[in-house]
């Protein structure tokens, strides 16, 4: 090795600097991190990573604003089954026409687009899960005509206080078809 590296004994569990966890770290993993040594998890932030609590509280931090359309950052939005009657309410309030009046399903504790649905007919929503259903955005940015949106890391290394760094580079995601809203397409997922 060279003179700027020193190795540690191979017997320990005690020297790492990134525990990778796909589930729930415990609170005692957090109890005797030493100073350079990072979880892959943070406790208690649900509220951040659930998609009908990010809703809720988007919407609770939006109401503390001046001005409430300063924070309008997401579609019209309800988390089922709790806001059922405020969903059909705003579905019956968007649109008479079924072509214009998409809503997608997203299941609020999976990622990687698992579980996402796009409706246009209130009959095609269940309610037997909890799920979050936001009115579809009409009119996406798309490039060359196909449907994209952007991916950027973020590393969050302490929220006591917030430090995080953004990944230099990112990732683009297109649709494999043209863009088109044409109700026969809608459960196309190489558009969607």
């Amino acid at each position: 090795l060279s003179s700027s590296w020193n190795e540690l004994p191979q017997n320990t569990e005690l020297f790492w600097n990134l525990q990778w966890t796909w589930g729930l770290p415990k609170a005692a993993d957090f109890e005797y991190l030493l100073v350079a040594q990072r979880v892959s998890r943070f406790r208690l932030t649900h509220g951040l990573t659930r998609k009908d609590l990010l809703k809720k509280n988007i919407q609770r931090f939006a109401s503390t604003q001046a001005s409430e359309d300063s924070f309008n950052i997401m579609p019209l939005t309800y988390a089922l089954p709790h806001e059922f009657n405020s969903f059909v309410s705003g579905y019956q309030k968007t649109s008479k026409d079924k072509a214009a009046n998409v809503w997608i399903i997203k299941p609020i504790g999976l990622s990687r687009g698992r579980g996402i649905s796009l409706v246009n007919d209130i009959a095609n929503v269940s309610y037997s899960e909890p799920i979050v259903i936001q009115r579809y955005i009409a009119d996406p940015l798309k490039f060359l005509g196909y449907k994209f949106d952007l991916r950027i890391y973020v590393l969050v290394t302490s929220f006591h206080s917030l430090e995080a760094f953004i990944y230099k580079e990112g990732l683009a995601r297109f649709g494999t078809r043209k863009y088109s809203s044409r109700p026969e397409l809608i459960n196309d997922n190489r558009i969607h």
